[in-house]
Formats: structure tokens, C-alpha cells, sequence
């Protein structure tokens, strides 16, 4: 699914999920769809920067920035090599919860071992400009393996554990 379709089903869910006076129904509300750009890859993750600017990833390991808006994508540098094969690559994309304090990103990807093996791995980095500075490891989902399957992972801040 597209960075696009998932942005207007966000923006669709909050602006049609409203009833007047608590009452359940469907919504009055007029929707207009609008094409913000296109990737020819699978998006597998994506967050929203407090400037506006929505960070994402492409399962074939490229991390960028869409800002709405100039309408422009652009990539990241120093993304750690992942494993992008089946539904391997890179996946989750969180924000630190104060990342408008210190800029920290935390990402999940299918990570490389070998000639033929791999393993879902979470890493952490700090976000200057468009550049990843700081990268590292923070957990490896050992015993790698050669599926190319079931990578699966979402990455979730609870406040009891900040």
C-alpha cells in the first residue's frame, strides 16, 4: 500500500470518525482526495515529524522524508544494509516520543547474516537533516534464518517504561 493511500485513510478515519452530538451515524463530511506522491516500492512503515514532514520506509531499505509541503521526497543517508528479499527489508519507523528534544528514530529491518541468512533486528539512530547519525543495534532476533518470511514488527513507546 502506498505512503499516499495510508495518509488519506488517516486523514479519511479522523475527518469522517466525528458525529454531532454523540449521536452514531454516518458523517455529513465532504472528503477530496489528493495524489501527494508515488513510490514504486512496498512502504512498510511510516511516522509524522513535528514540522509536518512524514518519515517512511521502503521494504528495499531506503528511509526518506515527504514534506507536504513543497510535495518533495527525499532520502535519508546511512540507513544500516538490510535483508530485502520476500518480506524482508526495511520495516517499522517510530519517533522517540521527545524526538523533538533529541531527534532520535527507532527502526526495525529484516537484518543480513551471511550469504543467506537473516533476522528482524531493531536499531536506533539520530535523524540531522536527512542523514542518520549515531546508528546502532539495539536487539537482533537471533537464531537467524534462511525464510524470507514473517519479519513482522511494530514498535510501540509505552509511558510507564520512558
Amino acid at each position: 500500500m502506498s505512503i499516499t493511500r495510508l495518509m488519506l485513510l488517516s486523514l479519511l478515519l479522523c475527518s469522517v470518525g466525528c458525529t454531532t452530538h454523540g449521536e452514531a451515524g454516518p458523517s455529513t463530511s465532504k472528503v477530496k482526495f489528493e495524489k501527494l506522491f508515488e513510490v514504486k516500492d512496498v512502504i512498510w512503515g511510516f511516522d509524522c515529524l513535528p514540522d509536518g514532514k512524514v518519515i517512511f520506509t521502503e521494504r528495499e531499505g531506503r528511509l526518506s522524508l515527504f514534506d507536504p509541503q513543497t510535495k518533495k521526497v527525499e532520502a535519508i543517508k546511512n540507513v544500516p544494509k538490510v535483508h530485502a528479499v520476500g518480506q524482508g527489508g526495511l520495516l517499522d519507523v517510530r519517533l522517540h516520543p521527545d524526538f523533538a528534544q533529541n531527534n532520535l528514530i527507532y527502526f526495525t529491518y529484516s537484518e543480513p547474516i551471511g550469504e543467506d541468512k537473516s533476522t528482524t533486528a531493531l536499531g536506533m539512530a539520530r535523524l540531522n537533516g536527512s542523514e542518520l547519525t549515531n546508528v546502532k543495534q539495539l536487539f537482533s532476533a537471533h537464531e537467524p534464518n534462511d525464510n524470507d518470511i514473517h519479519y513482522g514488527s511494530r514498535i510501540e513507546f509505552h509511558e510507564s517504561h520512558l
